[in-house]
């Protein structure tokens, strides 16, 4: 299972397909917000290892803007080594060097989003020792052929072709098979790459398909101390606690919370609030996390 950790609201750039938008960008954590609720947190979070090891990913907004001292107090009281998502913020002021952060990291995933068709990246930030995993995300099939084409340098390991925060579906089929033949063309993209489109065009992938797996995703934001009802809806949520958390991993999916009717949402939130989703090979592993006694 995976535990995905919002630190920060702020970010420096404004994505299309990003949730914060709907937000206020003003919300942060900090050393108190880290005293309240880390302690419950990690002996949750070490519950969940009687089941399997989960995967811990931190992401903003941007992680890269939060305080390096916040930051590394954070990872420490946690424990656990984690996924960074970073628009390359954290990479630029050296996080990944940082000897307080760095035992701490799995791997940086790197999502790099074009602004102009002419964003060039001056820096390849490479590693011997640390897998640094670099990918584009964006909603334009030519603004990513672009993007890539003026960051001749960089090899990317993943593309994704988003759709805007108001849109309920991702590109057609065909979308993703033209930007994948596009893509066949540049020299600088990883097989990986291919891989990933290919079995998003045959599975004929859309955001419902995608959803299933944010709802699974326990999302807690430390920024503004709530848990969201997954990574695209972090403006519906409850406040975060450690009965409030313990009811999200062992109730979920079933309705347990009292959601308003009109859900400011993609329509597969709709759905799942309804009692009509089907979560499918992933509803094995929420009928053991619910087995687990949190308390004792």
């Amino acid at each position: 299972m995976w535990f995905s950790f919002i630190l920060t609201e702020k970010c420096d750039w404004d994505c299309n397909y990003c949730q914060f938008p709907l937000l206020n960008h003003t919300n942060e954590m900090d050393s108190k917000k880290i005293t309240r609720h880390m302690p419950y947190i990690r002996e949750i979070i070490k519950k969940t290892y009687e089941i399997n090891p989960p995967s811990i990913e931190i992401q903003g907004g941007e992680v890269g803007l939060l305080d390096a001292d916040t930051l590394a107090m954070f990872l420490d009281i946690l424990g656990h080594k984690v996924y960074v998502s970073t628009n390359g913020m954290f990479l630029k002021k050296g996080y990944h060097l940082d000897e307080r952060i760095r035992p701490y990291i799995r791997e940086v995933q790197w999502h790099l989003t074009p602004h102009p068709k002419d964003f060039m990246l001056d820096v390849d930030y490479n590693d011997d020792n640390l897998f640094i995993n670099k990918g584009i995300v964006h909603s334009d099939m030519d603004e990513i052929i672009a993007f890539i084409k003026h960051n001749h340098h960089i090899t990317f390991n993943y593309v994704e072709l988003e759709c805007d925060i108001n849109e309920k579906r991702t590109s057609d089929t065909d979308g993703l098979r033209g930007l994948y033949s596009k893509l066949k063309e540049l020299s600088n993209v990883s097989d990986n790459v291919f891989d990933i489109l290919e079995r998003r065009f045959k599975d004929a992938y859309d955001k419902r398909e995608k959803c299933s797996r944010y709802h699974m995703v326990t999302s807690i934001n430390m920024a503004n101390e709530t848990i969201p009802l997954c990574q695209r809806a972090s403006h519906i949520n409850i406040p975060l606690s450690k009965s409030n958390l313990i009811a999200r991993l062992v109730n979920f999916p079933v309705k347990v919370f009292d959601y308003p009717d009109s859900i400011m949402g993609c329509d597969s939130c709709i759905r799942l609030y309804s009692g009509k989703y089907d979560f499918n090979s992933n509803i094995r592993q929420a009928i053991k996390i619910r087995r687990i006694d949190f308390e004792s």
